[in-house]
C-alpha cells in the first residue's frame, strides 16, 4: 500500500501509481484552498458591478481600488482619476482575474473555458457595460469554483477514497461539457437575483434567432439546454 498525505495506506487501483495519487490529492487539496476563497471574489465583482459606471468619473475608482483577495494589486495602478484610463486598468486587470478563475471550476480544459480565456485576452473596449459583463462572468466562474469544490469534497467524504477527486473531475468535465460554464453563468444569476445577468445568458444561449419576447427566449432549445445542465450539475455534487 502507498499513503498519501495525510491519509491512511491506500490500496493502489489498477492503473493507478503513486503519481496519479498525489495529483489526485493535490486537486482535492487545491480546489478547497481555492474555494475558501470565493466570499471574497463574489463580493468585488458584485462591487464593480454596482459601481462600474462611477469609475469612469473617478467617484467608485477609490473603493474598487482598495478591493482585497486578488484585486490587490490595483492599488498600485493610480485607479481614482477622472478619466477613461480607469476603465482600461480595470478591465485588463479583470481579464487576468477571468483567466485566473477559469481554472478552479473543472471545466478549464473544456472547448468553452479556452474560448473564455482566450476572450478575455483579447483586446476590448473597456465601457462600463464591458466591465460589468466581466464581473458577472468572473462572479459566476467563483460560484463554479464553489460548486466543484462541493462535489470533489462529497466524493471523497463518501468513499473516503483519495482518487474520488480525479474521478468527480473526470464526470463533472464530460457531463457539463462546452455548455458547462454557460449553465454555471446561470446557475450564479439566478442565485445571485441578477435579472440583466439571466438576459445575458439566455440571449447567448438562444441564439440569433430568438430576437424576440423573454418568453420565447426561455422556450429556446438552448436555455432548456442550460437549465437541464444545472439539474445534472447538482445531481453530480449530490452523488447522483
Amino acid at each position: 500500500p502507498v499513503a498519501a498525505p495525510g491519509n491512511a495506506p491506500v490500496r493502489m487501483p489498477a492503473g493507478e501509481t503513486p503519481a496519479t495519487l498525489e495529483a489526485a490529492t493535490s486537486l482535492r487539496l487545491q480546489t478547497r484552498a481555492m474555494a475558501q476563497q470565493v466570499p471574497v471574489q463574489q463580493f468585488n465583482s458584485n462591487q464593480i458591478i454596482k459601481l462600474a459606471d462611477d469609475v469612469i468619473s473617478g467617484k467608485g475608482a477609490a473603493t474598487i481600488a482598495n478591493l482585497t483577495g486578488g484585486y490587490a494589486g490595483l492599488n498600485g495602478l493610480g485607479i481614482g482619476g477622472k478619466n477613461a484610463t480607469n476603465l482600461q486598468q480595470l478591465g485588463h486587470y479583470m481579464a487576468q482575474q477571468t483567466q485566473a478563475l477559469s481554472t478552479g471550476t473543472g471545466l478549464a480544459n473544456t472547448d468553452a473555458g479556452r474560448a473564455l480565456a482566450g476572450q478575455m485576452a483579447g483586446d476590448i473596449n473597456w465601457t462600463p457595460e464591458a466591465i460589468k459583463r466581466t464581473a458577472r462572468v468572473n462572479r459566476a466562474l467563483s460560484t463554479g469554483t464553489e460548486l466543484f469544490a462541493q462535489g470533489v469534497d462529497n466524493a471523497f467524504q463518501r468513499t473516503k477514497n483519495p482518487f474520488a477527486a480525479a474521478e468527480f473531475q473526470q464526470r463533472w468535465s464530460t457531463t457539463l461539457g462546452n455548455d458547462g460554464i454557460n449553465a454555471i453563468r446561470l446557475y450564479d444569476a439566478i442565485r445571485s437575483k441578477d435579472d440583466e445577468a439571466i438576459r445575458e445568458v439566455a440571449k447567448q444561449a438562444a441564439g440569433p434567432d430568438y430576437k424576440g419576447d423573454i418568453r420565447d427566449i426561455l422556450k429556446a432549445p438552448g436555455y432548456v439546454n442550460l437549465v437541464n445542465k444545472i439539474g445534472q450539475m447538482q445531481k453530480l455534487i449530490g452523488g447522483q
